[in-house]
């Protein structure tokens, strides 16, 4: 639960749920500079940062990945792949096609192959970059036409059909169809160290609309319970410049 809004969810509201404006849960604190995001959060000392080595390849596999530059570069404390993750090697919430680290195998320009943590962001980058692989480029499909004929789909396919659409489409003076769809890019982070919600491992601040989701992944990658995770939902919309509250404090 986002604390923040917990105030304002708890008012009793006898208003009709439709028909009536409601206001965002959290837009007072928007509006007010208030909202606090991941990067309001203060980094405990000795805290740690993370870099992803990403494949230049849309499709193929990986014959072999020398990773020995990358673990003896000055300021790299480890570095992590599929071989390291004790659980299901996953991050797919619904169709469980997506590992955390690829394992083998590429599929898109950009997938995470490993993991550098190091005592700050910029090492950690320099650091992926170090890394030698040596792929076998597999053919890519690159546009929906060729993903439709070869039947490469996201997800299988499913019909949601009632009556004759067709004789309803054909028989209607005009129509309009929309599609509307986003791509919600996340951030977060995970202090080590206990917390008042899971003492046992360790809290997250997600910035992300699906945080429930993520510890549950979270968890099932460790191979530990869900109840040694807890997650803390932050701000998910809105930038400070926007704030001129906001403005000030950060000047200050």
């Amino acid at each position: 639960m986002n604390r923040q809004a917990e105030g304002f969810m708890a008012v009793s509201d006898t208003r009709p749920a439709a028909g009536v404006a409601h206001p965002h849960e959290s837009a007072h604190l928007h509006v007010a500079g208030e909202a606090c995001y991941v990067d309001d959060i203060p980094e405990i000392v000795g805290t740690l940062y993370a870099a992803l080595g990403l494949s230049q390849k849309a499709h193929a596999r990986i014959r072999s990945l020398d990773l020995s530059a990358v673990r003896v570069a000055p300021g790299v404390v480890a570095v992590l792949t599929a071989a390291d993750i004790p659980g299901p090697n996953d991050c797919g919430p619904i169709i469980h096609d997506d590992p955390i680290l690829a394992d083998g195998l590429v599929q898109y320009v950009g997938q995470p192959m490993f993991a550098v943590v190091a005592q700050t962001n910029d090492i950690a980058r320099r650091a992926a970059r170090l890394a030698k692989v040596d792929y076998d480029v597999l053919p890519s499909v690159l546009t929906p036409q060729e993903a439709k004929r070869q039947k490469s789909y996201v997800l299988p396919p499913m019909h949601l059909k009632r009556g004759d659409a067709g004789a309803a489409m054909a028989a209607a003076h005009a129509t309009r169809m929309s599609l509307n769809s986003f791509l919600h890019v996340d951030a977060g982070r995970r202090p080590n160290g206990p917390s008042e919600n899971a003492p046992a491992r360790c809290d997250r601040e997600y910035r992300n609309l699906f945080a429930e989701s993520a510890r549950t992944k979270l968890a099932e990658s460790m191979n530990s319970p869900c109840t040694g995770f807890a997650t803390r939902r932050t701000a998910t919309a809105g930038r400070a410049e926007h704030h001129p509250q906001r403005r000030l404090k950060t000047e200050d």
